[in-house]
């Protein structure tokens, strides 16, 4: 499973946090990154991550492990330099926000007061 990131703070370190399966949106809950941002969310239980570099133009191709099937890992990324991370990423989620909570409030009639 190859991923192709783009985005990403150039020379800067990303981990790839995923699992080896998809949970359903409203099984889904937070967990927390690791330092230095370990104030961020992750939003779905992964089982393990791991950290690269990105190059200079802020891109990177990170492989996940072989034994993760396409048809049911989830994973997202964060960005270790400003601490911003990806939507979750699956095969069903070809605009990054199909079957997510980001998706289902973007169908909603709530719209947060402006500030």
């Amino acid at each position: 499973l190859k991923l192709f990131l783009h985005g990403l703070t150039p020379g800067g370190r990303y981990a790839v946090y995923y699992s080896p399966t998809t949970p359903v949106v409203s099984a889904r809950y937070a967990s927390t990154a690791a330092p230095p941002c370990a104030a961020s969310a992750v939003m779905f239980p992964y089982v393990a991550s791991v950290a690269a570099d990105a190059d200079a133009d802020g891109t990177a191709t990170h492989t996940l492990p072989r034994n993760l099937h396409c048809g049911r890992a989830a994973w997202q990324v964060l960005d270790l330099a400003s601490c911003l991370t990806s939507r979750v990423g699956t095969d069903r989620a070809s605009d990054g926000a199909k079957g997510t909570v980001a998706e289902q409030m973007g169908r909603s009639s709530f719209r947060p007061s402006p500030p």
